[in-house]
């Protein structure tokens, strides 16, 4: 079954529901104009929403500080890589050498 849902739109253009919105917002913002703006939010809900964001800023602390230890780690393998590299061409350039002067 398929349902639509009307909403009135007034004069101004806005729905009812995005003019709850707007008024929950002024709400909040005249609450944060009166200093009374902690006592606007439930202080449960907020409290739960500061843990939530203490344990969110957690995890991301400890995905930060592996992808730099990896990080750190990669880049001692790549200078290890580098010097290997370095140490055959020295190698293959003796090599060369050695061959040009058997071959004259």
């Amino acid at each position: 079954m398929n349902r639509s849902h009307y909403t009135h739109e007034d004069s101004d253009g806005l729905s009812n529901n995005d003019e709850d919105e707007i008024e929950q917002y002024y709400r909040l913002l005249k609450a944060y104009d009166n200093d009374d703006f902690l006592d606007a939010l439930e202080e449960e809900d907020f409290l739960e929403e500061i843990t939530k964001l203490k344990i969110y800023l957690e995890e991301k602390n400890m995905i930060i500080y592996t992808l730099t230890h990896q990080l750190t780690e990669r880049e001692k393998h790549n200078e290890n890589l580098e010097c290997e590299i370095m140490g055959l061409r020295k190698e293959l350039e003796k090599t060369k050498s050695l061959n040009l002067r058997f071959s004259k």
